[in-house]
């Protein structure tokens, strides 16, 4: 003989299993990762990573921010060369946040024999200026 309480068992089993992977995704979180603030974005250079040879179009990608943001710029420094000194590039007004800072571009001159800046190892610089005028640097090579 057949129970009748084994079919509502079942249905009782499969709501309890759904409950609880539905209260698990909502509640069960702790209340510190619930009322978390996001992680604050880094400033500095993503793209290209370091020992990456500059070469063509090249995405210069990260973030510049700052609470008291005034403006970023990006230099470069010609690796392995004793006459060289830092050449800002590139510059920007508003912060940027996981984004592009710039677009390099190796080719420019290239059809002429003289190249702007040849293709190669560079140290680049990315320097976020505060309202105040004083700033930070992050640096890749």
């Amino acid at each position: 003989m057949v129970s009748a309480k084994r079919p509502l068992r079942l249905i009782s089993i499969i709501l309890a299993i759904i409950a609880y992977l539905w209260l698990g995704r909502h509640v069960l979180a702790s209340p510190q990762q619930q009322n978390q603030p996001p992680l604050p974005q880094i400033n500095g250079i993503t793209a290209p990573a370091s020992e990456d040879i500059i070469a063509g179009v090249v995405l210069i990608n990260g973030t510049a921010d700052h609470p008291d943001f005034l403006r970023y710029e990006l230099a470069l420094y010609k690796e392995f060369d004793p006459y060289a000194g830092w050449i800002v590039f590139a510059d920007g007004a508003q912060p940027v946040i996981s984004g592009t800072l710039a677009v390099w571009d190796t080719t420019i001159g290239r059809a002429n024999n003289a190249p702007a800046f040849a293709d190669g190892l560079y140290r680049l610089r990315l320097r976020v200026v505060r309202r105040d005028y004083n700033y930070d640097e992050y640096f890749v090579t």
